[in-house]
């Protein structure tokens, strides 16, 4: 059976990121599948990185070396406001080499002008998410040689509501 996929994006300065969600009504670990587009609507090539990568936000955005092309944060929703959720895996930040020793961190791709590049992810075993209302965003780090974009761009907060007791990386 095929997911309702939701999703969110946010344009900023002509780059798109694009996240949809397989079910904005979680019951399973599947619900919780992700896919992320990144969309180059200028009129020039935005380099990215070749190999993507995934780590928390709070890593990625303020400073901290990050080997990640993408980063994301999920809150829940407590008394009307919405707070980080402690962090339940640790996501290390080994470099990574090809057989040759070279750094695959300068390995990039370009997108022209028009074009996508589509990344999955799943949020499960990042968080413990029992029952009630949460959000995630989904950030996406560009390379410097990128001069005339921003470092990171963000997709919209988007909501989901965990329906069952407890949605668990193995059942």
């Amino acid at each position: 059976m095929m997911g309702i996929f939701v999703s969110t994006e946010s344009n900023q300065t002509g780059i798109t990121l694009k996240a949809k969600l397989s079910n904005s009504e979680v019951y399973k670990k599947e619900d919780l599948q992700t896919r992320l587009e990144l969309t180059n609507q200028t009129n020039r090539k935005i380099f990215i990185y070749k190999y993507a990568g995934f780590n928390y936000a709070e890593k990625c955005l303020t400073g901290y070396p990050c080997v990640a092309n993408y980063s994301f944060i999920i809150q829940k929703k407590e008394n009307d406001k919405y707070i980080d959720l402690e962090k339940l895996a640790n996501i290390d930040e080994v470099p990574i080499y090809d057989s040759l020793g070279n750094s695959l961190e300068k390995a990039y791709d370009i997108l022209q002008p028009g074009q996508s590049k589509v990344e999955e992810f799943n949020l499960i075993g990042y968080y413990r998410l029992q029952q009630g209302n949460y959000r995630f965003r989904f950030f996406c780090r560009l390379p410097e040689m990128n001069k005339e974009s921003p470092k990171f761009i963000n997709s919209d907060w988007m909501p989901f509501e965990v329906k069952s007791e407890r949605v668990e990386y193995m059942y």
